[in-house]
């Protein structure tokens, strides 16, 4: 009998929908230089005008900041990322603790995009990751264990 219900079960016409995402680059990566955070991708192939935007992810708020590129020939990467500095970014002032950010990095074909939150510890910038509206601790992976058990 069983058997039955889920082979009927199995016939049942199924919709099945997919949105795209508009981030299809992928993640940006975000670092840490000189207690401030540095942008860029992965992507050594991309190549054109971008644009870098932060924003504020609170509710009601309408901050946020823009990197335009109008003259570099690559996007950036580890070594020449965008460091998060007022004279990067146009009226920037400072990002606030245990905020939820989104930084996406794109031109008009393909972005890549990471939200984000910052908090300090023992007077040093520590990156967060945001899980809904919430700033989150990062875990190390497995590898980052080992390697900081060594040091």
């Amino acid at each position: 009998m069983h058997k039955y219900l889920f082979l009927a079960f199995l016939s049942l016409p199924f919709h099945v929908s997919a949105t795209s995402s508009p981030y299809r680059g992928g993640e940006v990566s975000i670092e840490l230089k000189n207690n401030k955070p540095c942008f860029y991708i992965n992507d050594t192939q991309q190549k054109g005008i971008f644009n870098l935007v932060i924003l504020n992810l609170s509710q009601d708020s309408t901050e946020s900041w823009i990197y335009e590129n109008h003259f570099e020939n690559n996007y950036p990467t580890k070594t020449n990322c965008i460091l998060l500095t007022e004279k990067n970014l146009n009226n920037f002032k400072g990002l606030k603790e245990n905020t939820p950010y989104s930084a996406t990095l794109g031109g008009v074909k393909k972005a890549y995009n990471k939200d984000f939150c910052v908090k300090k510890s023992s007077g040093k910038l520590v990156l967060q990751d945001v899980q809904g509206t919430k700033c989150t601790d990062i875990k190390p992976s497995f590898w980052e264990n080992i390697k900081n058990f060594f040091k």
